[in-house]
Parts: structure tokens; sequence; C-alpha cells
């Protein structure tokens, strides 16, 4: 891959002003991840097209046609930053906070592209992987993740049009206050929240400034002071580091703890929010603040604090206490009836 250094660069910008006239103001960026993806059928990157290099330059979006859309392109660091942890811009430093990922603010319909439907009301979860590290350690997969929820709440446009404002009272009564104060006239907005899922495991890794768990993906726990001194991780951003091999035999040794991220699902079921893992119980979510509420094992039906694995019922007698635990699907499907 040719290296292109920050004195090209510079040049280039020269040149572009000068043959643009000053239309141009592109930020010298780092070009690393400046390549189209690769993909399974396309094991080797390529090299950017002028189209999507000027964009990349100029913080513009290129134009692109269905077809093109069609052929799954994508430009490598693109896709990064969606792996990157959830915080605030530097235009707002202050939107979010760092150590829980709580965020609340109102979009308006101002802020909205295109037009939001009428009978669009209600309240949307989403879950995923949003805090990929500790201590500028890095997760070694993306799936390591401790899990952030977010919540949208969408109202009607106008105030007595659906059964939403009996929710929202009952839930959200600051919020529906916000949206029917006398001296205001009612304004269709959407509120936003968003939150980690504070794991017991995530609370004591803040806590702790380290890798006390093992993850389901590698990510392994912290070694010995004396072992990870001269390993720090580059930031959560980056590439994960690769302890030596001693390292990690020395912090991982006979640990079998492996941490319930809650990262992969959420959803509303039996008159509860619940933050789903593949393999570990659910966690239940404050519907209203997202805060979490701790693990649910699901009225008694799912065992806890052992880890979800089974033997033999001929081994029965022989289980040690650690396993014979459960776990809860995190891809549920719902009866609609």
């Amino acid at each position: 891959k040719q290296k292109v250094t920050v004195a090209d660069q510079q040049q280039r910008v020269k040149d572009d002003k000068k043959n643009n006239g000053n239309k141009y103001d592109p930020v010298i960026k780092d070009r690393t991840y400046w390549e189209i993806g690769a993909t399974y059928c396309r094991p080797s990157p390529l090299p950017l097209t002028p189209e999507f290099e000027k964009a990349l330059e100029y913080g513009t979006h290129p134009s692109e046609t269905q077809e093109d859309l069609g052929r799954g392109l994508f430009i490598t660091d693109d896709w990064r930053k969606a792996w990157h942890t959830y915080e605030s811009p530097l235009s707002d430093p202050d939107l979010i906070d760092p150590h829980t990922g709580y965020a609340e603010y109102e979009i308006s319909m101002d802020d909205v592209e295109g037009t939001l439907p009428d009978d669009l009301v209600g309240i949307l979860y989403r879950n995923g992987p949003g805090k990929f590290g500790v201590n500028d350690e890095r997760v070694a997969h993306t799936l390591d993740a401790d899990g952030l929820v977010i919540q949208l709440i969408i109202p009607p446009p106008e105030p007595e049009e659906c059964s939403i404002d009996s929710f929202l009272s009952e839930q959200d009564e600051e919020f529906s206050m916000k949206r029917y104060d006398d001296d205001t006239p009612y304004e269709r907005k959407i509120l936003f929240r968003s939150k980690f899922v504070e794991t017991k495991a995530f609370v004591e890794e803040r806590e702790a400034n380290k890798f006390l768990y093992r993850g389901t993906f590698g990510t392994g726990i912290t070694g010995p002071k004396f072992a990870t001194t001269a390993i720090r991780g580059d930031g959560l951003n980056k590439d994960p580091s690769d302890p030596p091999l001693w390292s990690k035999v020395a912090g991982n040794a006979f640990q079998t703890n492996i941490k319930n991220t809650a990262n992969t699902q959420i959803v509303a079921f039996g008159g509860k929010v619940l933050a789903l893992f593949e393999a570990g119980l659910p966690h239940a979510i404050d519907p209203k603040t997202l805060g979490t509420l701790g693990e649910d094992d699901m009225g008694g039906t799912l065992p806890q604090d052992r880890l979800p694995v089974k033997l033999p019922n001929a081994l029965k007698d022989f289980t040690p206490d650690f396993i014979g635990g459960a776990a809860h699907t995190a891809h549920p499907n719902v009866c609609p009836k």
C-alpha cells in the first residue's frame, strides 16, 4: 500500500485550492484505511475512486445511484467508525455521559429527513455493542463490547390523536408535560435517550479500570501488572492490542467467568424490557430511565450465577457448582397471538 505523508496531503490541498479557486477546504486526515473494503467474494481491498477520495478529503458525500448501492461498496474507514465507542461529538462534548452512556435530547421535525408518517407512534428500543473496552484497552472482538440501549419516544402529530399520551403520562410525566405546556403551542418532537447496560461485570470493570472477565469472542482478562505495563492499549477506537502469550496465560488461567455483555437484542415482553445476550440471562431495563435493574431469571425458570453448560444426566452428581446454569436466546420470535 502506498504511504501518503502529511507533506503529500498538504501539497495536494494547495494544488486543489489553486485549481478550484480556494473553493474547497479539505482537512488533513489519516488515510490508513482509505480504501474500498474487502468482501468475502473480493478478499483484497481496492483503491478509492477519485470521487470517493475527494468526498473523504472535503467531508462531502459522493452521489450514488441505486445501481452503485447494490454493488455493496463501502470504505473501510467508514466501516471501522461503526465500531467506535459511543461518546460525545467534538461539537458537543457534554452531550453523552462517558461513564454511563446517558444522553437525552429532543429531535425536532426539522431535523428529520423526509416526512414522519402520522401513524408512526410509540416507543422504540434498540440495543447493540456500545462500549468497546476499558482504560484504553480495546476488546478483541466487537461483539465482546458492552451493550448500549437507546430509546425513541415518537408522539402523535396532534396531542389528542393517540393513546400514546396515556402511556407518556404514566411513564414519562416530565416529557408529557413539556409537550402540553399551555404557554407553548404543541409541536411534535421525538425524545431520544441512551444508556449503557450496567451489568455487574460492567460496573466491576469500570471501577477496576481493567478487564476482569473473559469475553465470548476472545477478549481476555487483563494480566498481572508486571505483565501488562508495556502493552497498554492504544485506545478504545484503535485496533486491539495483542498481549504476549505468557501474559494471556497469567491473566486467564483457570478463569471460567464469561462476561454477560447484554449487547445483542432488546425486547418488551411480559411487562418487562429485557436486554438479551446469547450465553447468559436477560437483564431487566427500566423502561423510563433505561437504568439496569439486574439479571432476570424469567420467574425462577433460569438458574443464576452458573455457566450455561449442561452435562448428561448420568454425570449430574459430578457436575461442579459453577456450571449447570441456563441461557436465554438473544434472537427470540414472539407469537403475535
